[in-house]
């Protein structure tokens, strides 16, 4: 990681190579398993950029091989000192099953400060796949109280709208409590609902 600053503008850049070991992955010495990632920022004033790639090689021992590749482009931009506005697009292309198969993701996202230490959170995402109809939008919006600049407490309610044949759920990543189809929930045509408390600390 790296960055160049130069009065109110700086330019930051990034990268790492690491395994990405899953539950169907071979974990054999030398296994070919492993990913990829780079991205690079640049911010000025209200402005922050951000343009990723990521690639994986994925070697399965219970299913087939597949590489996954990702480009993602962030920017968001503070309108006023209390109302950011941001905007997301992601293109990837995965080998799994139908070699060359790629989706397409925007998303728009704005975050208002209702006071000093409250926020009001906003998210709309949508997927355009090449599958036939695996499409999906996602709607959230949640509330943030920041107690100091490392703790927040917060709570987002969450709508994953589906096409037919896609089940995707909004606790579907970065979730322990990870719920599939075979434990009774199949999103699969449906509009499945998450509402989440938590809290974040930042060291």
């Amino acid at each position: 990681m790296g960055s160049l600053a130069r009065g109110a503008s700086a330019l930051r850049a990034g990268s790492s190579h690491y395994s990405n070991e899953n539950s169907g992955s071979s974990t054999v010495e030398d296994a070919k398993n492993k990913a990829v990632s780079t991205s690079l920022g640049y911010s000025n004033g209200p402005l922050n950029v951000v343009v990723a790639y990521e690639s994986q090689d994925i070697y399965s021992t219970d299913n087939y091989d597949y590489t996954a590749d990702a480009w993602r482009l962030a920017a968001s931009y503070r309108i006023t000192p209390d109302f950011r506005l941001a905007g997301f697009y992601q293109q990837t292309e995965n080998t799994r099953g139908v070699e060359g198969q790629e989706a397409d993701v925007f998303g728009i996202a704005g975050q208002y400060r209702i006071s000093p230490s409250v926020y009001l959170n906003a998210h709309w995402f949508t997927l355009d796949s090449d599958l036939e109809k695996r499409d999906a939008n996602l709607y959230a919006i949640g509330l943030e109280y920041r107690v100091d600049s490392a703790l927040r407490f917060y709570g987002n309610l969450a709508f994953m709208d589906n096409d037919d044949n896609s089940g995707l759920t909004p606790w579907g990543a970065a979730r322990s409590a990870n719920l599939s189809g075979v434990e009774g929930v199949d999103a699969r045509g449906e509009t499945a609902t998450a509402f989440s408390l938590g809290m974040r600390y930042d060291f």
